[in-house]
């Protein structure tokens, strides 16, 4: 399986598929940056200075193995304020090492523990949304997302009209971790996105197909409010172990909501 493909997204952002997981390089005209790391296999680091030739800082969205994994590969990386405990235990190389393996399963693939790169002494810098990051020309702007994880960020850029939303509003968005905030919370976060659609055209993620239509945003909000309101189509899976729910079955026609799809506990309404 090869570790690192290079693609171009759109004038200014670049993306570096690993298994399972993406990261993204967005440039200016004076900086760049990376968002997140992956799992920390393999040295994703000689990969993106190849590719930059500015100054870039490190940002990333959650604290997750599969997108803070390799932090330990820089001396800086911005992390949201509200993630710095989750990301303790989403770098250790246990962690990462049995969250790869369990995901890439279904390839009947398996990544050796000795070959995933150490946590390493990283500097966290917090950040917020009131920050913004200037790259000359490019501006990255944080959206707090409450949802798959309590601290998550998507992020804005308005002069690329793209939306960085990652794990934070998917089709699925998985809401049934231990980490995850309320569906109520997620449900508010979406209502407080939505007021910023007009500021992108393109939404990218991190999983599957590495971007979704426009509309998941709208259709996430509704499948938040019918499980709000116990009006979803309530599938029961077990998933990472847990019992859990599929807001919309694939396999039942509706007339709304189909670019969006929520998988939520009991524990999370």
């Amino acid at each position: 399986m090869e570790l690192f493909k290079v693609e171009p997204v759109i004038p200014g952002i670049t993306r570096i598929k690993m298994p399972y997981v993406c990261s993204y390089i967005v440039k200016g005209s004076e900086r760049a940056v990376l968002i997140d790391t992956g799992f920390g296999y393999g040295d994703l680091k000689s990969v993106v200075d190849e590719l930059i030739d500015l100054p870039y800082d490190v940002i990333c969205s959650h604290g997750h193995p599969d997108h803070a994994g390799g932090n330990g590969q820089y001396d800086t990386v911005y992390l949201p304020e509200g993630e710095f405990e989750l990301v303790k235990h989403g770098t250790k190389i246990e962690t990462r090492h049995s969250t790869m393996n369990n995901v890439l399963r279904r390839f009947n693939k398996s990544f050796p523990k000795e070959n995933f790169l150490p946590k390493g002494d990283v500097k966290y810098i917090s950040y917020n949304e009131k920050d913004e990051f200037d790259l000359g020309g490019v501006t990255i702007r944080p959206v707090h997302l409450p949802g798959h994880t309590k601290g998550i960020m998507g992020f804005i850029i308005p002069e690329l009209e793209v939306a960085m939303l990652g794990d934070a509003c998917a089709n699925p968005t998985l809401l049934n971790l231990e980490s995850s905030a309320s569906i109520q919370e997620y449900r508010d976060a979406l209502v407080k996105l939505s007021k910023l659609q007009k500021n992108f055209r393109v939404v990218l993620t991190q999983h599957n197909s590495f971007s979704e239509p426009l509309d998941v945003v709208k259709d996430n909000l509704y499948w938040a409010e019918r499980i709000i309101l116990n009006s979803d189509d309530r599938l029961a899976v077990r998933m990472s172990g847990k019992e859990s729910f599929v807001a919309r079955n694939r396999n039942t026609s509706h007339y709304r909501g189909n670019a969006g799809n929520l998988v939520y506990t009991s524990q999370s309404l």
